[in-house]
């Protein structure tokens, strides 16, 4: 994992080195050729370096972001849950192949554990104005939550005469889809924006920060019960180390509207008409899951955009 992470940081290091001196290079080559042929009358906007002042232009765009969320709870009960001796919370029980689940026939299947997971459509509406990109949109958003709830308190009598301690585990799988609005504002960081009456050009790296309302359209549940430290030894009287409580039943209790704070780093490229870019993301939530609990749910991911992007 660190070796993933210190590869991943190395590259987004590499790149950014590469764009930014892409960046240099054409204002650079603008600049030059405004001084050489004489281009004062033709220049209806020029703006680069640093936190460089935008173009009034519009653009429209479609999105698609992915990545995963994180939960953070603690002490979570609700009436719809299946009784647990311990409360639900974010602490995750599990350790190396704990998660493995076997069938009455003896066989694994991992696959049927379940994951968390967030990915989002939309469609958004964006303003450049001298100070910065006001940011308006809305879309459809699908994510997956897991909480746990161990129990140690049963045991079993081992071949050998003595006690063992059995690990169960209870997941808590929330499958949720919202429709959502957001408005924010992008600060252009390091940049150009030219506009002339034979090109248009811009190309930046940008902070932004955006403010996220959703609406619940759906909130279905799944709730299990597994060994965890003992497949081979004992087993539940299905012949089977898991006990499926109830798959995707709709859940009433989720709090229907949702709100966010999204903190954001990316670059965008305009030319020709066209606009494309992408950012890294981390949501911060102002709303619990359920109402009057302590479980709020963080997103991260990357975000891809393409759109039409035209001058005034």
């Amino acid at each position: 994992m660190q070796i993933h992470l210190l590869f991943f940081l190395s590259c987004i290091v590499i790149l950014s080195d590469a764009y930014a001196q892409s960046i240099d290079s054409l204002w650079q080559n603008i600049d030059e050729e405004a001084k050489k042929y004489q281009f004062t009358d033709t220049i209806d906007h020029y703006s680069h370096g640093w936190f460089p002042a935008p173009d009034p232009a519009q653009s429209l765009l479609f999105w698609f972001s992915g990545g995963d969320v994180i939960d953070c709870a603690d002490a979570i009960r609700a009436n719809s849950f299946h009784p647990t001796t311990m409360a639900f919370s974010s602490n995750n029980p599990y350790q190396d192949q704990q998660k493995l689940i076997t069938t009455p026939n003896g066989r694994f299947k991992n696959s049927d554990f379940p994951t968390t997971s967030y990915w989002e459509v939309g469609i958004a509406f964006r303003q450049q104005i001298p100070i910065g990109i006001i940011l308006v949109g809305g879309g459809f958003q699908h994510q997956e939550s897991m909480l746990f709830s161990l129990d140690t308190t049963r045991s079993y009598l081992l071949y050998s005469g003595r006690i063992g301690s059995i690990k169960e585990v209870n997941v808590l799988n929330l499958n949720e889809k919202f429709i959502s609005g957001s408005i924010g504002f992008l600060i252009p960081v390091y940049g150009v924006f030219f506009n002339s009456k034979i090109l248009s050009i811009s190309s930046c790296y940008y902070v932004g920060i955006q403010l996220d309302s959703k609406h619940l359209l759906s909130s279905r549940k799944s709730q299990f019960v597994h060994i965890a430290n003992e497949n081979d030894g004992v087993r539940y009287h299905n012949n089977a180390d898991t006990i499926q409580f109830d798959t995707e039943t709709e859940f009433q209790e989720s709090n229907k509207n949702r709100y966010n704070c999204v903190l954001s780093l990316g670059w965008n490229t305009a030319y020709i008409g066209a606009i494309s870019g992408g950012e890294i993301f981390l949501s911060f939530p102002f709303t619990s899951t359920i109402p009057k609990t302590n479980w709020k749910q963080y997103q991260f991911g990357i975000k891809v955009v393409l759109g039409r992007h035209w001058v005034n």
